[in-house]
């Protein structure tokens, strides 16, 4: 099938997009290799971009270099962020003007290191991974003063090879997501490369650092006030066709377009994930888009950005790099589908005990060892239901709680939020998966009534908007169409079953139902029934326009029925073959899905619009008014020949079929009230 496609245009000179930015030095090591580059990158990138460890050249990173004292604790001195707290030090082996003098004087005034004599440092000397993890636990004890209380009593394969000192740091490294849970033998002897070293500072500053505050979070609200462009959301028309590269449904690309047009209703997705890809290592938001702001915390406001770097707008004006890139991904959450597909396996639920059960119980599993996660929720206020509202969680759930006005336990969640003006501090989930509350500042306790989670950013690496090395803003997405066709194709050898992804209008409480009875129920506020699929997201669409995210277990049809009678549904295939989009006013119900469409109502307005199997990419709009019922559906029409029957029950109905490459129709038909109008499409 011939995909839905732009073809992107590498522009020779990035910086005549990007007004006055100045150059970011690129870290493309020629002793790394592809492989192992994709295995280490996002570390290499956070610890470099973060001036925390650089290459031993300009051209080189020697990624097998075993770490050495001196190194180490200066890796950890810029992590610190060079605080200017030095002991008197009388090392005879630490020249005042090395590179490591500082960090030395440093590390024995927090008591992470001590010289291996009263004269001595031994700066050269290598360091074993129970050294390396004993002084990040010093680190987070002293320098940070996290509790670095132990949870569990941990054992491993090779326990006794691990010296007294280092046994409390091991175990807490484990516990924190450093280090292997799984692994059997952690090898606490073997000497650690800086690859490793990097690795395990990348994930100390996620795992167990999260979100700091008036560093790691923006200064400004995500509202509409705080963007330049209040009546769309403005992006660079580079990177708006580096997201029409990717999309490979019609209908999601549909979203986008409409989405970029309207009114923000507020930037809080494209902020929280701004915010986690930067702390990954896998986008430099403040060196490469905001003249190397120290921190993603020193961004302005970009309504206010006086002399910040510029990229003309798809719309021919010029707007901020930073306004861009937030909007950038906060669009690509129209396309879930093309971006980040799901996949079912043995572990499928059915959504009995409600959709928000299953994301809920993955937020317990996915902040286990601490780390970053997007949530995303709804709350009831005066009997309406408010959001969707995406922040970012960080941490461990640590011991169970409880709350005033709850009969169960909760585990607790520290949150990054860019709403200002309601700011969430944290967020409980109860450890049966049942209930979700969230606790402003104001004290306020709401209980959420949908609630969904997600922590796989690698999904985003198709969407990366600087680069493997986060130094380059014209790489393009294309060529990672083979990511998600190779992930495919892994997954079907594991025997695991692709979901189909239906987009579903929040407003009408609603029933769907698959061909084999399974149900999905939304009323008052709250997703439950027997279908095997999960709430995925939620899209802040404003209050007529939001939407739910379902994967679900693909079937041959599903019905819709919604109070009050308005029908809002995109649905897409597992692999986006079929693509439909329906809206209809005054519909009693709808049948979508691979066996065709058939909306029945009265009076009905609407308008499907349908991706054709088998055709050359071309798509199909069926609007018409005054209709009682109609039924699309796809047909066989001699050999190698596919078509479509349309029938009308009460007024004519408009055809339009485009090329997936133009806008204008290629065809124009209307149907007959009572009789089937077929259309023949192969080519």
């Amino acid at each position: 099938m011939k995909r839905y496609r732009c073809a992107l245009v590498l522009l020779t000179a990035v910086f005549s997009l990007l007004i006055g930015t100045a150059p970011v030095q690129a870290h493309n090591f020629s002793d790394v290799s592809s492989t192992e580059y994709d295995a280490y990158r996002d570390a290499i990138n956070y610890c470099y971009d973060n001036d925390i460890a650089r290459g031993v050249t300009t051209t080189r990173f020697n990624p097998e270099q075993t770490v050495n004292r001196a190194m180490f604790i200066t890796f950890l001195y810029r992590l610190a962020g060079k605080p200017q707290k030095f002991a008197n030090i009388k090392f005879e082996d630490v020249p005042p003007d090395s590179y490591y003098a500082d960090a030395v004087r440093w590390g024995v005034h927090e008591n992470i290191v001590k010289g291996v004599t009263a004269t001595r440092f031994a700066p050269g000397k290598t360091l074993e991974k129970q050294m390396v993890v004993t002084f990040l636990y010093r680190f987070a004890d002293y320098t940070r003063n996290y509790s670095v209380a132990l949870e569990t009593n941990w054992s491993c394969a090779d326990y006794n090879d691990i010296f007294d000192y280092a046994k409390k740091p091991m175990q807490w490294a484990v516990e924190n997501g450093i280090l292997d849970a799984k692994a059997k033998f952690q090898e606490p002897t073997k000497k650690v490369p800086r690859k490793d070293a990097v690795r395990y500072l990348a994930r100390f500053a996620s795992q167990v650092d999260g979100i700091i505050k008036k560093e790691d979070e923006f200064w400004f609200s995500s509202e509409p006030s705080s963007f330049a462009c209040r009546n769309r959301h403005g992006i660079s028309a580079l990177q708006y066709s580096r997201l029409k590269a990717v999309v490979n449904t019609i209908y999601e690309w549909d979203a986008i377009e409409a989405y970029q047009k309207s009114a923000p209703q507020g930037m809080c997705y494209g902020m929280a994930v701004c915010t986690i890809l930067d702390k990954l290592g896998k986008i430099d938001l403040n060196g490469m888009f905001a003249y190397n702001a120290p921190k993603i915390y020193n961004i302005q406001q970009p309504a206010r950005m006086a002399g910040a770097p510029l990229v003309k707008e798809k719309t021919g004006g010029q707007i901020t790099a930073i306004e861009s890139i937030i909007n950038y991904y906060h669009l690509s959450q129209q396309a879930g589908h093309s971006i980040a597909p799901t996949w079912f396996g043995d572990a499928s639920t059915t959504i009995e005990e409600g959709m928000e059960h299953e994301s809920l119980a993955e937020m317990i599993d996915g902040q286990e060892y601490g780390g970053l996660g997007l949530f995303s929720f709804c709350v009831k206020k005066n009997n309406s239901t408010v959001g969707p509202h995406t922040v970012v969680v960080y941490g461990k759930g640590g011991k169970l709680t409880s709350l005033s006005g709850y009969n169960k336990q909760f585990y607790k969640y520290k949150v990054c939020d860019n709403l200002k003006t309601q700011y969430v501090n944290y967020v409980y989930v109860s450890n049966d998966y049942t209930t979700c509350v969230i606790s402003l500042t104001n004290g306020n306790l709401l209980k959420a009534t949908a609630a969904c989670y997600f922590n796989q950013f690698d999904a985003f690496d198709i969407i990366d908007i600087d680069g493997k090395n986060n130094s380059d803003v014209t790489a393009s997405t294309v060529s990672d169409q083979t990511i998600l066709r190779e992930k495919d194709q892994e997954k079907e050898r594991e025997g695991l079953e692709k979901a189909a992804t239906i987009y579903v209008n929040m407003s009408n409480d609603f029933t769907i139902t698959n061909a084999e009875g399974e149900t999905i129920v939304y009323k008052d506020g709250h997703l439950s029934g027997t279908m095997i699929g999960k709430l995925v997201h939620m899209i802040n669409g404003g209050p007529e326009k939001s939407e739910f995210v379902l994967a679900v277990r693909d079937s041959d049809s599903f019905t819709y029925e919604s109070q009050p009678k308005d029908v809002g549904i995109r649905y897409i295939s597992p692999y986006g073959e079929i693509a439909q989009t329906i809206e209809a006013a005054g519909a009693n119900q709808l049948e979508f899905g691979k066996a065709g469409i058939k909306l029945d109502g009265q009076d009905m307005v609407y308008s499907v619009r349908e991706q054709l199997t088998g055709s050359a990419g071309e798509y199909m709009v069926v609007e018409g008014s005054g209709e009682t019922q109609v039924t699309i559906a796809e047909t066989t029409i001699g050999p190698n020949h596919n078509g479509v029957e349309i029938c009308t029950n009460s007024a004519d109905a408009t055809i339009q079929v485009y090329d997936s490459e133009m806008e204008e129709a290629v065809l124009n038909e209307s149907t007959v009230p009572g009789q089937t109008l077929t259309l023949d499409f192969t080519k």
